[in-house]
């Protein structure tokens, strides 16, 4: 044990606060504490505002957006019907439209086999996955490998033996490169690649006989075989000669609209030929003579329009 002794602690007299003393120190400290919770709570409010507020305004820019695309869509429906009944697609348009789905309705269009256009399609989007890599990867790493060929130049370059035993030394060494196949699933595309041209090219074929077919049949039914003619045919075609061209579009593998879309189409249609004779109009020399003795510029047509519709 310790031989020293143990300190002395000297307790003096405690200090005695009255009542109201002691009352008004507890009223101070709970106030004290309730300004800082007021304050924590006013910070926690504000984030939760702050948030809501980016939440809020990103639901409208979606809504916004959202009703822009439907209004667009509305205001092109009878151009996208006419493309689809009447527009003879390249092969790389109907590359893209096999890569997004479209195999079925193509079959239905020009008679091939669903199983094999759905193999084609799945070429497609096998190619187009490879193309897609080559244009996300960096520029130096794409000209180190490629040089500076692009698009589907790409796979006749590394169709060549010397050319593609290079560009697979050279991709090998690229360890960050994450290509979305393998170097075998690659070399399987790039020797797909002349045949699949091949392939979209008899497709394309088959489209254009399809749609000459179609043309054909309408102009049965309109007895007009131009197209400025079929047009003008549609804008005014009664509802029973309408009822009569939807069934047309069906035996021809086309998707028969339902009578009120195929009279919003019609609209569409009287629209765009109302407005393409405005334009027509417009354009005269008259016209632009009167536009600039009037308004003293002479701006483009559309501009013409978006003022006229003031």
């Amino acid at each position: 044990m310790d031989p020293r002794p143990l300190p002395v602690i000297d307790v003096r007299e405690q200090v005695r606060l009255p009542l109201r003393r002691t009352f008004m120190l507890c009223v101070k400290g709970i106030r004290h504490r309730f300004f800082r919770s007021l304050l924590t709570s006013a910070v926690i409010v504000l984030a939760v505002a702050f948030f809501m507020a980016l939440l809020a305004g990103s639901v409208f820019a979606r809504a916004v957006a959202g009703g822009v695309e439907q209004e667009r869509q509305e205001q092109r429906l009878a151009a996208t019907a006419l493309d689809t009944w009447f527009a003879r697609p390249s092969p790389a348009a109907l590359a893209r439209q096999l890569e997004q789905g479209g195999a079925e309705a193509l079959a239905r269009r020009t008679g091939r086999d669903p199983a094999a256009l759905a193999a084609l399609a799945e070429d497609c989007r096998a190619e187009a996955r490879l193309l897609a890599w080559f244009e996300s990867i960096d520029v130096g790493a794409r000209v180190a490998l490629v040089r500076n060929v692009r698009d589907r130049a790409i796979l006749a370059w590394l169709a060549e033996p010397e050319r593609w035993a290079g560009f697979a030394a050279r991709l090998e060494a690229m360890s960050t490169l994450r290509p979305p196949v393998t170097p075998a699933g690659m070399q399987a595309v790039v020797a797909r690649a002349p045949g699949l041209e091949g392939d979209l090219a008899a497709l394309a074929g088959d489209h254009q006989a399809a749609v000459g077919r179609l043309e054909t049949a309408v102009a049965g039914l309109s007895s007009r075989s131009d197209h400025e003619g079929r047009l003008e045919w549609l804008a005014g075609a009664e509802p029973g000669a309408l009822a009569e061209f939807a069934r047309l579009l069906a035996a021809h593998g086309l998707p028969a609209p339902a009578p009120e879309r195929l009279a919003a189409i019609q609209a569409g249609v009287r629209l765009q030929r109302e407005r393409e004779a405005v334009l027509r109009a417009l354009a005269a020399e008259p016209a632009l003579a009167a536009w600039r003795r009037a308004f003293h510029d002479s701006p483009a047509l559309d501009d013409k329009l978006r003022r006229l519709d003031d």
